[in-house]
């Protein structure tokens, strides 16, 4: 349909991933309109071409012509997975949130230069050190991230960073 909003997420077959999907399910259940349409592994992924329940297409290494419809990237992987996630949303002007933490310094001037054409939201670098929280609860925000971009991108928002924060603010 097209108001759902539509995510492809990168590092689909990871824990975070994993979570991210279930989560996405879980508020689908309840009326909720997003859909992942899009898994991005590795190339070396053994998971790669697989159909993954939750994610509408099979995942793919590089971006298919099939994302793009996508509203939002969710990066939820490792740093070479973020690194291809943030050149997608550059090259596709989507926005991207971030959840990868401890991110290289190489990558600080590649996400500000993303932040020139698209929103981004990342994740602070202690997002998930919380003793706190379950991995259920990181999955729960990264979706409540993921709408709140889409539904910036959708209401003309400007490019640039956001603050995590700003998001739960209200």
């Amino acid at each position: 349909m097209a108001d759902e909003i539509q995510f492809v997420l990168s590092g689909a077959t990871g824990r975070m991933g994993k979570e991210f999907i279930k989560a996405v399910e879980r508020r689908r259940g309840t009326g909720d309109r997003a859909l992942i349409i899009g898994g991005l592994v590795s190339e070396q992924s053994a998971k790669l071409g697989e159909v993954v329940p939750g994610i509408k297409e099979p995942l793919s290494a590089d971006w298919r012509d099939g994302f793009s419809r996508a509203d939002v990237i969710v990066d939820l992987s490792t740093d070479s997975g973020a690194l291809r996630a943030l050149e997608h949303a550059y090259q596709r002007r989507v926005p991207i949130f971030l959840g990868t933490t401890a991110l290289p310094e190489r990558l600080e001037v590649i996400i500000e230069k993303v932040t020139t054409l698209v929103a981004v939201v990342r994740a602070p670098a202690d997002w998930t050190s919380s003793p706190e929280k379950a991995l259920v609860d990181f999955a729960e925000e990264s979706v409540t991230v993921a709408t709140w971009l889409a539904n910036h991108r959708r209401g003309g928002g400007r490019p640039g960073m956001y603050p995590f924060s700003a998001v739960f603010s209200g």
